[in-house]
């Protein structure tokens, strides 16, 4: 009895160790679709999450929306003039690596105000970052 309870224990084992080999391969196959499939969900998240610039009169009505070519952050403690095609986008205090500078060359930190020169053109500009975090400034 025992000799036969442990060559039915084997087959059972070896019958296992088959099925799981031949299937093996199309697990790990599923795995990378699902990889693959989540990395482009990322990319075109990212790519909705582009960052808009909306310019507001003095009552609030929007005027137009700037899309920037590029995400620029600005840090700023201070008052500067900035040329729109450079600069444009306030992050409201969360910490980015990344640094610009304004025509003086000074740095850029949070919880300043920007003048911006729209031709004219006063009121607020409201300015919505990569993480979803929003600012108005207000533009004179």
């Amino acid at each position: 009895m025992g000799f036969a309870t442990s060559v039915s224990t084997a087959i059972i084992l070896v019958g296992a160790l088959l099925v799981f080999s031949f299937s093996y391969p199309t697990i790990s196959t599923s795995y990378e679709k699902v990889r693959e499939a989540n990395q482009e969900e990322h990319v075109r998240m990212m790519k909705q999450l582009k960052t808009s610039i909306e310019v507001q009169d003095k009552d609030g009505n929007t005027v137009y929306v700037l899309q920037p070519p590029r995400t620029y952050y600005l840090y700023n403690s201070g008052e500067y003039t900035i040329d729109l095609d450079k600069v444009i986008v306030l992050d409201d205090g969360v910490y980015t690596t990344t640094r610009i500078f304004d025509a003086s060359s000074h740095y850029l930190y949070p919880g300043g105000r920007v003048k911006l020169h729209f031709g004219g053109l006063k009121g607020n500009i409201k300015i919505i970052t990569d993480c979803g975090a929003s600012v108005t400034v207000e533009v004179k």
